[in-house]
């Protein structure tokens, strides 16, 4: 390799560091969204499409793919996002899980999209980018398209009951099985299932049993909770369970996730559900419903957000229902005690929670360093840049003063202009015989 051309490799290099530094750690705005994807993969939640609250058009898809770190303390009300490169054509309504042979990818599946030529099913690996499955089995062909479901990974399998039919239009009640090892499609058993619905509650139990719950058939007040059902993964079959205690009100666009023991089922939010109203608890030793001790300030409902269980909190990001002006976009209420839940909004990966202080330390640490980093980057990109502008000009000079031997003139008897750079910048030309 040349010396010219280390230079410029080491200089793009160096550059090259100074836009992932700057990309990653500088804060960009984030539209308010619902109907969007959160998939959690190695201490990061990833954001991905959803409609934006302030234009409810088909035309304000989302298309930015995005993660909040969790692997770091941080104040709901000074987030940084990270963005990460998007394949994706902008949607909403679509679901993901993690899956895969090293359970490290997100597979995405459905949605309503303006772009005609989205693929049923994508991929990402954070270490392998995006990939468009091909998939085979049970005539993947005639698979069609749904929105508004919740996808449930279960022993390398994603789980996609229900929904929203893109093709029709109709309500469904059917199971599409999507082995995200072997790459093939299946479908589940119809016997005893719930009546079609969308945007419904599904968490994923530790018997391997998938419960569902509420939804929406096109009633504007939803499925009652007096019933819940369940799939068993196993054993491909269906079961209906009656629910008692205070049992909530009919709701739909609401979260359900499993709490920390494993024992209790926590929901959140829904459209037109107050904020009285918004979190409620199965006991899933007797199937008993009732309203938990919550400390901190309330929040106020939501729906068509999305939750996830992160270490001790249950996480909600996003929705429709709440004004971000006022409100942060992520909420987090600690379940670490099944007595007394607490909304707030430090989030901490230690027992002790960041005090504010403490957490503006450490976000202005972090920002002198990026600050003093590109400032360093910039003054070797500089001088870089200044010393190849000269090493080039003075092997010009060079070039000019003493040119290859002319075995041509002498055959020739041609004359010969030597062009010599004076130190004024101008040419002076000499005529040898």
């Amino acid at each position: 390799m040349s010396r010219n051309s280390l230079i410029y490799l080491l200089l793009f290099i160096l550059l090259q560091f100074l836009l992932v530094e700057i990309n990653c750690e500088v804060k960009f705005p984030i539209s308010q969204r619902y109907f969007h994807t959160t998939t959690y993969i190695d201490n990061k939640l990833y954001i991905l499409g959803g409609r934006y609250t302030s234009d409810d058009t088909i035309k304000t898809l989302g298309r930015e793919f995005f993660y909040l770190d969790f692997s770091t303390g941080f104040n709901t009300n000074s987030l940084t996002w990270n963005t990460v490169n998007n394949f994706v054509p902008q949607h909403h309504g679509a679901a993901t899980v993690v899956g895969g042979a090293q359970n490290d990818t997100l597979f995405l599946y459905g949605g309503i999209t303006n772009y005609e030529r989205m693929s049923m099913v994508y991929s990402f690996n954070p270490k392998k980018s995006w990939m468009i499955p091909t998939l085979e089995g049970n005539d993947g062909s005639e698979v069609n398209r749904k929105a508004f479901l919740t996808g449930i990974a279960d022993n390398g399998k994603m789980y996609l009951w229900g929904g929203t039919e893109m093709i029709t239009r109709y309500y469904v009640n059917d199971m599409l099985i999507l082995d995200m090892i072997d790459l093939t499609w299946s479908t589940g058993s119809l016997i005893n299932a719930p009546i079609p619905r969308n945007e419904y509650g599904a968490t994923l139990l530790p018997n391997h049993k998938i419960i569902y719950m509420g939804g929406s058939n096109g009633q504007n007040l939803g499925i009652g909770l007096d019933k819940v059902y369940m799939y068993d993964t196993i054993n491909d079959s269906w079961a209906t369970q009656v629910t008692s205690g205070n049992i909530p009100s009919r709701r739909f666009g609401f979260s359900s996730n499993l709490a920390l023991d494993g024992q209790r089922l926590i929901i959140f939010g829904g459209y037109n559900v107050p904020s009285k109203e918004a979190t409620y608890v199965l006991d899933l030793t007797n199937f008993n419903w009732y309203v938990p001790n919550i400390n901190g300030t309330i929040p106020s409902s939501r729906a068509y957000h999305r939750a996830d269980v992160i270490n001790k909190y249950l996480v909600v990001t996003f929705g429709s229902g709440y004004n971000n002006s006022k409100e942060d976009d992520v909420l987090l209420l600690d379940i670490s005690n099944n007595d007394q839940y607490v909304w707030t909004g430090y989030y901490a990966i230690s027992d002790s929670a960041p005090s504010p202080i403490d957490s503006k330390k450490s976000r202005n640490y972090k920002l002198i360093g990026i600050i003093g980093a590109s400032v360093v980057g910039s003054m070797v990109l500089i001088a870089g840049t200044y010393y190849l502008h000269r090493w080039n000009r003075n092997r010009r000079t060079k070039i000019a003063v003493h040119p290859p031997s002319g075995k041509l003139d002498n055959q020739t008897g041609q004359k010969v202009v030597l062009t010599m750079v004076n130190d004024n910048g101008n040419n002076d030309q000499q005529t040898k015989q």
